[in-house]
């Protein structure tokens, strides 16, 4: 991953968009992406919210 952007924030749902670099500029291979979200209160009440992202650059079609 090279860089990420907000994109949206529509109605408490936030978008970001996810630059990912490849080895060979003219290629243009599907690269299987997983998110994941994780939530965590705290003892006042606040959430905080942490985003993985797997790329996994070894099964590119």
């Amino acid at each position: 991953m090279i860089d990420y952007v907000q994109a949206g924030d529509h109605e408490g749902v936030l978008t970001h968009g996810i630059g990912i670099t490849w080895p060979n500029a003219q290629s243009n291979p599907q690269i299987a992406v997983r998110a994941d979200e994780a939530v965590r209160v705290d003892a006042i009440g606040y959430r905080q919210h942490v985003v993985a992202i797997d790329v996994d650059a070894t099964q590119a079609r």
